[in-house]
This record gives structure tokens, C-alpha cells and sequence, in this order.
């Protein structure tokens, strides 16, 4: 029995805890809390995610072309398709 009186204590003066931590902090502080747009995160990401495929894609491109440069002998032996 002693023990349920003990986890219930110390649970609500967790919660008593919490409680007055946010009342002192709303009394401080009247700044308004902004929480940023969600959908406008995922359309970054997505522009982001966008652009590093292309960017790679273009570094495949020119490594590409640097190796083929290399290994031009007059002929088209040893030349590699250029990715698209």
C-alpha cells in the first residue's frame, strides 16, 4: 500500500512540477510560440531531394566524360554511354 502512495506522490508532484514551471514561464514570456509549416517543410525537402538528383546526376555526366576522355584511342573501344 505504501508503494502505490509513493508512485502516486511523486507522479503528481511531477505534474505539479510541470504545472508551475509553465505558469513562471507564461508570466515571463508573452511571446506567442510558432510552429513552422509542415507543408511547406516537405515541399523544401522535396526540392531538395530534386536538386541533389540532379547535381549527381550531373557529376555521373562529367565523370563520365573525363573517363571517356582518358580512354579515347582514336576509336570508340573503352567508351562508356553518357547516363541521362
Amino acid at each position: 500500500m505504501e508503494t502505490i502512495l509513493i508512485i502516486l506522490a511523486t507522479g503528481f508532484i511531477c505534474l505539479l512540477s510541470f504545472y508551475m514551471g509553465l505558469k513562471a514561464n507564461s508570466n515571463e514570456t508573452k511571446a506567442e510560440i510558432k510552429l513552422p509549416n509542415p507543408i511547406k517543410k516537405i515541399q523544401e525537402y522535396k526540392e531538395q531531394v530534386k536538386e541533389s538528383k540532379q547535381e549527381q546526376l550531373e557529376r555521373e555526366i562529367l565523370e563520365t566524360n573525363l573517363e571517356n576522355i582518358n580512354n579515347y584511342d582514336g576509336t570508340s573501344l573503352g567508351q562508356k554511354d553518357i547516363p541521362r
